[in-house]
């Protein structure tokens, strides 16, 4: 029996917050059987079904559009894509289609060789670039789908003698707190995962009162873009630009 399992027999907890996105199907049938609360936070689950869930979770797709629309607007033109190869991850398969939906909507070719895909860490940037090097001169700017593959990316092309933002921008996207004081600090997609919160345990408290679990609560948060150095938009770090 499963650890989610045990916690609803014992009947000492009133509720579920959900942020695993690996919930097993058996689970997830053991979840709805026992009739208990719950709320899913910052994934899109694989067995449940949807119309039926409460969850709430950032617009991915539109973090993806957004990062790679502003790279277009300051001029850059090849774009390279790093992304995660767990395909049960949804978010990294949505940022990519926001990448490609910015491309495509700006006129501009699609080459699924810049898209790269490995597990998410420092040493996936890194590596990446120093195993790419050749790749460099053809690129002007670099979109990794999470903050720590950006800044591994930066530290490889310093390494290179490769300017940043000067000869490549880079964006991320999570808006980790390491990002402001990597040097260049990072232009990042920042997720509202306090809107989440807030969202996700108001509306459990909801339930477990005894709240109607129709219609569920169903909210799908818009991100927001912070440019910083890395980019080359700014000499400064400025206000947080919200999405219109």
């Amino acid at each position: 029996m499963s650890n989610i399992q045990n916690l609803i027999k014992s009947r000492k907890i009133d509720g579920l917050l959900i942020i695993n996105p690996e919930i097993t199907e058996e689970d997830w049938d053991y979840i709805k059987e026992s009739g208990i609360p719950f709320v899913v936070m910052h994934f899109q689950q694989k067995y449940a079904r949807t119309e039926e869930m409460d969850f709430v979770y950032t617009d991915h797709k539109k973090g993806g559009y957004l990062a790679t629309t502003h790279l277009i607007n300051i001029g850059r033109r090849k774009i390279i894509c790093l992304s995660e190869d767990n395909s049960s991850d949804f978010q990294f398969e949505k940022r990519t289609e926001g990448y490609l939906a910015a491309l495509q909507d700006n006129g501009l070719p699609v080459d699924r060789s810049l898209i790269f895909s490995r597990d998410y860490s420092f040493s996936f940037g890194y590596e990446l670039i120093k195993e790419k090097s050749e790749l460099i001169h053809k690129i002007d700017a670099i979109f990794a789908e999470a903050d720590l593959v950006a800044l591994g990316c930066i530290e490889a092309l310093k390494e290179l003698g490769v300017g940043v933002p000067g000869d490549i921008s880079v964006v991320g996207c999570d808006d980790i707190e390491l990002g402001k004081y990597f040097k260049p600090r990072l232009t990042t997609v920042h997720q509202p995962r306090e809107e989440h919160a807030i969202y996700a345990c108001n509306r459990l408290n909801e339930l477990i009162e005894g709240g109607s679990r129709k219609p569920p609560m169903q909210k799908i948060v818009p991100p927001r873009l912070v440019v910083r150095e890395s980019c080359g938009a700014f000499e400064k770090e400025p206000e947080n630009i919200p999405l219109e």
